[in-house]
């Protein structure tokens, strides 16, 4: 386990059910649902806008470098996110993909992923479109850390359940349920079920 050398924070936005789930696939598809990046990138911008002081504070200050997590799969072009958000300003943190691990894994591995830019003492905010497992994004996150950040912070679009796992399903049904969305929750601010910090 990476211990406290993964991402200090995890901060899912919604979950990835719905129209919501569908927004994630055909955003990055070939080609691409502009609606879709429309619907995605206003949603992204309203929460960062909306919780950047809790991120922030997070953080322990404020972002000093964004990053977002490489294609494992060879994915030529522009990172799909960049269709979505620019980074606010912030400097980019470059990462290569080590080609020797599956690119299907659902595991960490600390070595997944290269950073080469020297970060010590900045805080990186990552940004991700779905968390399953976690592990491209919690392996991104230890590299950037092992390249001397300060603090991790990674935003998720949507936070994908498997139905088939032991009482997700129950999770599922009431979430289908709901008839609101409600962009002003943040898991920063829930007390009974704080955000993931493992992988």
């Amino acid at each position: 386990m990476a211990g406290d050398s993964v991402a200090d924070f995890v901060v899912p936005i919604a979950y990835k059910i719905n129209q919501h789930s569908h927004n994630l696939w055909s955003y990055k598809a070939d080609p691409p649902v502009v609606q879709a990046q429309v619907s995605l990138s206003a949603l992204l911008r309203v929460f960062l806008r909306t919780h950047y002081q809790c991120l922030r504070a997070a953080a322990g200050g404020r972002f000093t470098t964004w990053a977002l997590v490489p294609s494992t799969k060879g994915r030529r072009g522009a990172h799909p996110i960049e269709s979505l958000w620019n980074g606010g300003g912030l400097s980019r943190v470059p990462a290569t993909v080590n080609p020797r691990h599956d690119p299907s894994s659902r595991d960490f591995h600390a070595d997944w992923f290269r950073v080469d830019s020297p970060l010590s003492g900045h805080r990186t905010l990552i940004i991700d479109d779905t968390w399953t497992t976690g592990s491209r994004a919690q392996s991104l996150a230890y590299a950037i850390k092992q390249a001397g950040a300060a603090s991790v912070v990674t935003v998720v679009l949507g936070r994908h359940l498997n139905p088939e796992t032991r009482n997700n399903e129950d999770i599922i049904n009431r979430l289908r349920a709901q008839r609101q969305f409600r962009i002003e929750r943040c898991v920063l601010d829930e007390t009974s079920s704080g955000p993931s910090r493992s992988p």
